[in-house]
């Protein structure tokens, strides 16, 4: 059965019934309202804004099935089918290059010159705290021509020398495909709802359980779990900002 055509009729006639299994949902899961909504590659304050009313897009409603481990059918119905919730449900898949919602609330608005937001905010020693508002916007590079959900960070501490220095701004294509020896901006979901901590690093490769990546400097490899990587956008190249 398929709600692409009329769930948002659905959703605001079933609105209570919906946060309820959502409620449900997170109760399993031992997830915060804000930890779903991240895990989900929503705004913080996704599922708060469905509770007070807010009527959500089908394709954030299909997002925030996929992070509560239920189908989309079970979401706005209730109606039993061969994925509708257990117990100790399996995790999202990983996606290379999950959707991130990168929707502007803070800063100033982009201009006709400057219109690539640069996202990630200081805090960590290395890397950033990625939580989807650009601090700023810069230029667009021709190597983001024809690519609207394009960014750009600033690179944090020194873990990336000598290919990356600290105060380099890199620019990143989430559409670009990932393949081995690449480097990419990887974002890494946080416990307690706290919103993803973003690194650089070189990708090595992928096995059905873990995600392996380097640091340069010093030369490390480390393999994390899927679970805990929300995303990994290709760099595509840098500037001096």
């Amino acid at each position: 059965m398929t709600y692409r055509g009329d769930a948002r009729h659905i959703i605001r006639m079933k609105a209570q019934e919906i946060v309820q299994r959502i409620e449900e949902r997170l109760a399993v899961l031992k997830l915060s309202d804000r930890a779903a909504s991240l895990r989900a590659g929503l705004q913080p304050d996704a599922i708060r804004s469905i509770r007070r009313g807010s009527v959500p897009r089908t394709d954030r409603i299909e997002r925030l099935a996929q992070a509560l481990g239920v189908s989309v059918e079970w979401l706005l119905s209730g109606a039993p089918t061969a994925d509708q919730p257990t117990a100790t449900p399996a995790p999202p898949p990983f996606e290379m290059a999950a959707p991130i919602d990168m929707t502007s609330g803070r800063g100033s608005s982009p201009s006709r010159t400057r219109d690539l937001p640069v996202h990630g905010a200081a805090g960590l020693s290395d890397g950033f705290i990625f939580d989807g508002r650009p601090r700023e916007w810069t230029a667009r590079p021709e190597a983001l021509d024809g690519a609207p959900n394009g960014y750009a960070v600033y690179v944090r501490g020194d873990s990336m020398q000598p290919r990356y220095l600290a105060g380099e701004l890199v620019h990143v294509n989430p559409n670009r495909p990932i393949t081995p020896g690449c480097y990419a901006v990887v974002l890494i979901r946080q416990d307690d709802g706290a919103p993803l901590r973003g690194l650089i690093r070189q990708y090595v490769g992928q096995s059905a359980e873990t995600i392996t990546l380097r640091a340069l400097h010093p030369d490390a490899v480390t393999a994390y779990s899927t679970d805990e990587v929300a995303a990994i956008h290709r760099i595509v190249g840098t500037s001096d900002a």
